[in-house]
């Protein structure tokens, strides 16, 4: 399934949405480089709409994602009277169409660098370019709420609330991507992340990790590597490095008494694997942002 991946935050922002209908041989305008993205929900009939080269059939229920900056077409005229909600909207930070990816934008969120002096973590939030949507009523309801909201007061609170509605709708979005691509090898290595994350202080092999989630090890590493992008180990050290990083900030505990706080059982081991993952030594990164 293709979809989209940004880098947040900053967070997609809307802008603007409205209703249409197409008429029975009527199609979908052809655009180009827009410089938004185009979100159509279809609440009856159906859209048929190319991109590039791929082609979507939008029916009932379904929402598609156009792209800012490609050609997108209608590739037939609507066979019925066709119903939709097109919604506006675009990010500041940067993003990536994937056409396989199996990355959690609520777990993925250990290998990240501060940015500012106030620990700023991106995460990766990803979308369904093209999805059956699981609760569609629900998402209806809010692009009804946006469209409510852009015929009101124009605002500061107003523009706010919109964002906030906007945020819920890409949430349903992601949801319904997982409703439709949850499987077993996801489930494994979501467990297998959970259970690290709550005993990250103790030391966990591999056996101890595939007994208890009732895994074989051998696959839990297989699948957390499609979902994370690395090993067990990798994503355990990871995790270690990061609550390292508050309490280096939060505290006033030496190096070594912070390293077998997160797990690490030597401090020159654990200074070893923060300066390769940050650039930086602790004790130079505690200078850094606490000075």
């Amino acid at each position: 399934m293709p979809m989209l991946k940004f880098i947040a935050p900053p967070l997609p922002h809307y802008i603007i949405s409205g209703p249409h209908t197409l008429l029975k041989g009527q199609k979908h305008p052809s655009r180009s480089n827009i410089q938004v993205f185009d979100l159509l929900v279809i609440k009856s009939g159906c859209l048929y709409m190319g991109e590039e080269q791929k082609t979507f059939e939008v029916r009932k229920d379904h929402a598609l994602i156009l792209l800012p900056d490609r050609y997108h077409y209608a590739t037939a005229a609507c066979d019925v009277a066709t119903d939709y909600y097109w919604l506006h909207f675009q990010t500041d930070g940067s993003w990536s169409l994937l056409q396989h990816q199996h990355m959690d934008p609520v777990t993925d969120e250990i290998s990240r660098k501060p940015v500012s002096k106030f620990l700023t973590r991106t995460f990766d939030l990803y979308l369904p370019q093209f999805t059956l949507l699981d609760q569609p009523s629900k998402v209806f309801g809010m692009i009804e709420q946006l469209i409510a909201l852009d015929q009101g007061l124009d605002s500061q609170q107003v523009r706010w609330q919109q964002q906030v509605v906007f945020q819920e709708l890409l949430q349903h979005l992601y949801a319904s991507m997982k409703a439709q691509g949850s499987n077993t090898s996801t489930h494994c290595a979501e467990l297998a992340a959970a259970y690290l994350r709550q005993h990250y202080r103790e030391e966990i092999s591999a056996a101890r990790l595939g007994e208890d989630t009732n895994f074989h090890p051998v696959y839990i590493a297989r699948c957390m590597h499609r979902q994370f992008g690395c090993s067990p180990t990798e994503y355990l050290q990871r995790y270690r490095i990061e609550q390292s990083k508050l309490l280096l900030l939060q505290t006033d505990d030496s190096i070594a008494r912070v390293a077998e706080e997160v797990g690490f059982n030597q401090g020159a081991y654990f200074t070893s694997c923060f300066t390769k993952l940050e650039g930086i030594s602790p004790s130079k990164y505690r200078q850094r942002f606490r000075s």
